[in-house]
């Protein structure tokens, strides 16, 4: 029973049941719960532009190296 409830789509049912049999308690957090949420939800947003805007100066920094220009010259050399 506790294994079927981790599967994603049970655990969700779950959630809602229990939600809708104490209603009136969770109404009072959702406020809360959403603004947390939503504050999570956009600092992984800014987390992951952070890492792909990083990633971009690296390859820009590798590319414009000595020895990326010479192994890009050596493969059109030796193909």
């Amino acid at each position: 029973m506790v294994q079927a409830c981790k599967i994603p789509r049970n655990h969700s049912r779950l959630v809602e049941y229990i939600c809708r049999k104490h209603e009136k308690l969770y109404a009072q957090y959702l406020p809360l719960v959403l603004a947390e949420k939503e504050y999570l939800s956009f600092s992984q947003i800014k987390e992951l532009q952070d890492q792909v805007q990083q990633l971009q100066q690296t390859i820009a920094w590798m590319e414009s190296s000595k020895f990326w220009r010479l192994r890009q010259l050596l493969k059109q050399i030796f193909r």
